[in-house]
């Protein structure tokens, strides 16, 4: 099962918890990646203190950027990109994949 940091009040390293995610099948025009690796950085550390330009709802989460392999892909992406290594920001076009449309 996939991993996820959350916190429940906002404050410091001791706010933070590491739980579980149901595992989730991408939807159309998505891919999902395998996590290998996490940015937590300065802003985040903001966010969870309720001192950056955004305000968290909790219960809040953090780890935005993720760089893996596409491990699923939508009903409409080609199966090609499987398997390609990628790096990116949470709801934005993923290094390698950016610029090409990968719709069938």
């Amino acid at each position: 099962m996939p991993k996820i940091v959350r916190f429940y009040d906002l404050g410091g390293p001791d706010a933070l918890r590491i739980e579980e995610e149901p595992l989730q099948e991408p939807a159309k025009s998505e891919v999902r990646l395998k996590v290998q690796a996490v940015g937590l950085n300065r802003a985040e550390l903001m966010f969870m203190r309720d001192q950056y330009v955004e305000h968290p709802k909790l219960p809040g989460r953090l780890g935005y950027e993720a760089a893996g392999v596409v491990d699923a892909v939508g009903p409409d992406v080609d199966i090609q990109i499987y398997g390609i290594e990628c790096a990116g920001r949470e709801g934005c076009d993923f290094g390698s994949l950016a610029g090409k449309d990968w719709s069938g």
